[in-house]
């Protein structure tokens, strides 16, 4: 169709008539552009949505089996611990229960325990409790007795199966030449060095022995004494040297170190090696 005469009476209508279908075929392809951009808006938006909402399903599900297994863990940590803790607490409860003792006084006012358990019907002594600086004990062969040595004091304690305890070390001493007595209080507190009896082991279940510097007080050697559990008594065995260390009991005796030599002291009272 072509342009109209702007001379012609029909061109001002034709014109506006024109102006109408170009406006209304823009606004058609404005609406048609602005819908399929809407639709491939709409569809993104969509696929989006759906893409973030599976991925936080995923990772809640991730998260949430992870807590689960992490709970799962921790509940078995936690249930092992107080488990554990469980034996722990009954060890020691059953370990307080079993544990038997008596009660020694020391020479210091210091109370110590020698600890026992009973077997086929027998009490054996095992250690002592609580354990003390310079504080040493030596066990009966058979278990029955233990002795305690307090070294400060230079004191050795007795105790037997029944509970009874005793000071068996010296307290005097009478010369055998002028028959003068001499007392341990009074030698120890004008020569605190004094070795008036010191480092007691077993021998036998009935003989115990140590060391002394007795008969003698100005010489430095030293001597072995016996004390006897049946007749509680106490015997220099003549044997000495200038430094005597008492080991343990072997088959063959008591070990004995006298000035480095090693003996072994029967209980009849004589020294091989």
């Amino acid at each position: 169709m072509g342009k109209p005469s702007i001379f012609s009476k029909e061109y001002e209508r034709k014109m506006r008539k024109r102006k109408t279908r170009v406006t209304i075929l823009v606004i058609i392809l404005i609406i048609t552009a602005i819908a399929l951009f809407s639709k491939n808006y709409i569809t993104n938006t969509i696929k989006e949505l759906r893409n973030k909402n599976s991925e936080a399903k995923a990772s809640n599900e991730n998260k949430t089996g992870s807590d689960k297994n992490k709970n799962i863990t921790d509940d078995k940590e936690k249930s092992a611990e107080q488990h554990k803790e469980s034996d722990t607490s009954q060890d020691k409860n059953e370990s307080k229960q079993e544990e038997k003792f008596y009660e020694i006084k020391l020479g210091n006012g210091n109370t110590i325990k020698a600890i026992y358990e009973e077997k086929d019907g027998n009490k054996v002594f095992k250690y002592l409790a609580p354990t003390e600086e310079k504080v040493y004990f030596s066990l009966m062969p058979s278990g029955k007795g233990i002795m305690v040595y307090e070294e400060a004091t230079q004191n050795i304690f007795l105790c037997d199966e029944n509970g009874n305890s005793k000071e068996i070390s010296p307290t005097k001493y009478t010369s055998v030449s002028t028959g003068k007595v001499f007392t341990k209080e009074s030698i120890l507190k004008n020569k605190p060095t004094f070795v008036w009896s010191a480092y007691p082991k077993f021998c036998s279940d009935t003989q115990i022995v140590y060391v002394s510097q007795l008969p003698w007080f100005r010489e430095n050697e030293r001597y072995l004494w016996k004390y006897d559990l049946k007749s509680e008594t106490h015997k220099n065995l003549n044997i000495k040297g200038k430094d005597i260390t008492i080991g343990n009991l072997t088959d063959k005796g008591l070990e004995i170190n006298i000035d480095g030599n090693l003996n072994y002291l029967k209980e009849d009272g004589t020294l091989s090696q």
